[in-house]
């Protein structure tokens, strides 16, 4: 739940390397602000450090504390609740707090009573045209548009076929079959990383460039834990 402000201005000249010259960090990082931030840890330190330092720069309006009061965590909602310690904490940095309610913005990326939104990239899928088969069933083939972060097993309905991609195999296209009546077929791709896509048509396939069905959500790891490192 990060603000990032970039200043227009240009930093200072720094011929140096950081781990040759520690004392001009401070100097590197002069126009830097870090404002905003809800998190349990905001450190500076480098990996060539041997003792955990503060961020360079300046460091405002930011809450590092245990219970940030919000909405609903595990079920990736980060709203502040009422009575949140975020609400109103923030620091106006136009444009990026614009729209904000209240006296100021609040610290973190959502505001209490805004928009529920998830932050990430939105996968998708693409099928074939139909195709029918010798045995009269009708064949398709679908491969994903970008790789996913994990494994994927992609429940088919109707027809309760499974389809399985990983990292490295996404963009190859899988088979699938369905019966011989494809009219209006509406078939839905659902898994726990990638969320749900919904053919509507099954039929209305354009049979050159085929069909792409965007998922409802951006993609999201399983076990987040794997994801996330951090040091208290």
């Amino acid at each position: 739940m990060i603000d990032i402000l970039a200043p227009s201005r240009a930093e200072p000249f720094k011929p140096f390397r950081p781990s040759q010259h520690p004392h001009l960090l401070d100097k590197q990082n002069a126009n830097t602000t870090i404002a905003n931030n809800y998190a349990r840890v905001i450190s500076g330190t480098f990996s060539w450090q041997k003792q955990p330092g503060p961020p360079l720069g300046r460091v405002e309006n930011s809450y590092r504390q245990a219970d940030p009061m919000l909405v609903d965590p595990a079920g990736r909602d980060f709203r502040p609740l009422a009575g949140s310690p975020l609400i109103d904490a923030g620091r106006v940095l136009a444009p990026v707090t614009d729209g904000y309610r209240g006296d100021a913005p609040d610290i973190g990326a959502y505001e209490s009573s805004g928009e529920h939104w998830l932050p990430g990239c939105r996968n998708a899928l693409w099928l074939s045209a139909p195709q029918k088969q010798a045995d009269g069933t009708i064949g398709v083939r679908m491969a994903l548009r970008m790789p996913p972060f994990e494994p994927v097993s992609l429940e088919v309905t109707p027809g309760g076929q499974t389809l399985r991609f990983t990292p490295d195999n996404w963009m190859r296209a899988q088979p699938l079959t369905f019966g011989s009546n494809t009219r209006a077929t509406s078939v839905k791709f659902s898994d726990a990383h990638l969320g749900s896509a919904e053919v509507p048509d099954l039929g209305a396939t354009n049979r050159h460039s085929g069909q792409v069905a965007e998922f409802d959500r951006p993609m999201l790891p399983t076990k987040p834990a794997e994801f996330v490192r951090y040091a208290e």
